[in-house]
């Protein structure tokens, strides 16, 4: 079962920032320690999309591109959420979709890697649209995701700071990583971009996180995004806002 919502371009910044349906009930009052999918928790919540905004922009040669930042919440009190199927419908002002060239469909699947308990979590993308067409909005569909008691994972700090950014042809972003986990995290991180009055107007995707420079290690690391495309009209840069996620590996060793 899909959650939909269609938003538009709506509505924190390079300041010290956090970083990452229908299952099987429990019985007899038991929560399961194993993971469960599906579109809510077991007893109750899911995610949600809390914010959202799109923009369109182009990449160092003139080509057509349209960026989109989520800000999306886990509701649920006790359970984490990873793995999370998350699609994205981009729409022309007349409600029409868009395609996203490189993929070839109008409608893309993208994986969240991890929520806590109530976190808010970013995800973003630069896409290759339709020459000719612009995107206003989007419309954005909950999947499934894998669900885990908080009580059964390793739930460390990671979160980010120092974030600057600036931009050329592409934006570049620049900030410091603290891994709370004895073990290394995949270099998984994406940006938010916002205007001046705190709106979302676009987000780089994790192909723009430069894995090439190895995993976050346990500890305090460099890391670093370049975007694929140019920065939005109207983004304020120093409102950037950086998420790296643990993965599995991570928080279900115990």
């Amino acid at each position: 079962m899909l959650a939909c919502a269609t938003v538009g371009l709506t509505a924190a910044s390079c300041d010290d920032t956090p970083a990452p349906g229908e299952s099987p009930q429990a019985t007899g009052g038991q929560v399961p320690a194993a993971p469960v999918k599906g579109a809510q928790a077991p007893g109750g919540g899911g995610l949600k999309v809390v914010e959202s905004g799109v923009s369109m922009t182009t990449d160092g040669r003139g080509d057509t591109m349209a960026t989109y930042g989520l800000l999306l919440e886990n509701t649920s009190r006790d359970h984490l959420a990873y793995d999370a199927e998350i699609s994205v419908t981009m729409l022309d002002a007349s409600g029409q979709p868009v395609s996203d060239r490189l993929e070839k469909s109008t409608r893309v699947t993208k994986t969240l890697r991890f929520s806590a308990p109530q976190q808010r979590v970013g995800l973003g993308q630069y896409v290759y649209v339709d020459r000719g067409r612009a995107v206003t909005s989007l419309k954005v569909e909950i999947g499934e995701s894998w669900w885990l008691p908080a009580s059964a994972a390793r739930i460390a700090p990671l979160t980010t700071s120092g974030v600057t950014a600036t931009t050329d042809d592409v934006v570049h972003v620049r900030f410091t990583v603290d891994n709370g986990y004895p073990v290394p995290v995949k270099r998984v991180a994406m940006a938010l971009l916002r205007d001046a009055a705190g709106a979302i107007v676009g987000g780089t995707g994790p192909d723009e996180a430069q894995a090439s420079l190895g995993d976050f290690p346990p500890g305090r690391s460099p890391g670093e995004i370049e975007s694929i495309g140019g920065a939005p009209a109207g983004v304020d840069l120093g409102r950037t806002e950086v998420y790296v996620y643990p993965t599995p590996e991570a928080f279900r060793a115990r």
